[in-house]
């Protein structure tokens, strides 16, 4: 069963679809669009706090907020118009709104060759969102287990123990999961440990 989330806050637009072996994320800002295919074998299972804020709107309100507070300082001076404080303040409060609203608190998470899925972290609600990745976790780990730690007499016993520690490095699977595969994985091949030594 798919699972989607979708997220619509001011201009961005994102849609996420949880397939059986990937997850589908399309991604719309100020009318330019991407979309991709993630296979679960590029996509860990960490999510990590992020914002994002526009650089240059962040500056123009610095800006604005100085001279604001300049002009309110001299106000009083002689060769200042009186009034012009205002202007400034209302530019400042308006920069003040148009970056909090660009700014943009997710959670990023990690896909290989350093890119990231960013997902909203309150859109729709804080809630859903924390179950939809918590979900596409599971359906992550779900599908790598079953993939790639079932064990095969048929296939090679290197190439086995590669992929139990594969999974475990990618933490598909836990230590002890690990170590309880190994064991299996011994036992299929009958595989015992050399032991040197002396015998009567």
């Amino acid at each position: 069963m798919e699972l989607e989330l979708h997220q619509k806050r001011f201009f961005t637009i994102r849609k996420i679809i949880i397939h059986e072996n990937k997850v589908f994320y399309k991604s719309s800002k100020f009318g330019n669009e991407s979309e991709i295919n993630i296979p679960f074998e590029e996509l860990t299972n960490f999510k990590e706090s992020h914002i994002i804020s526009n650089f240059y709107v962040s500056l123009i309100s610095a800006t604005l907020l100085l001279f604001s507070l300049v002009s309110i300082i001299y106000r009083s001076d002689k060769d200042f118009d009186p009034d012009i404080w205002k202007f400034w303040t209302l530019s400042f409060i308006v920069g003040a709104i148009f970056y909090f609203i660009t700014r943009e608190n997710l959670w990023k998470i990690k896909v290989q060759n350093n890119t990231y899925l960013f997902i909203f972290k309150n859109v729709p609600d804080k809630d859903e969102v924390n179950s939809f990745i918590q979900s596409l976790f599971d359906t992550r780990n779900k599908y790598l287990r079953e993939t790639y730690s079932e064990l095969n007499r048929n296939v090679s016993y290197e190439k086995q123990l590669n992929n139990l520690q594969w999974l475990k490095k990618i933490e598909a699977i836990k230590k002890v999961e690990f170590e309880k595969k190994r064991e299996e994985l011994n036992s299929l091949f009958n595989f015992e440990k050399n032991v040197i030594g002396f015998t009567k």
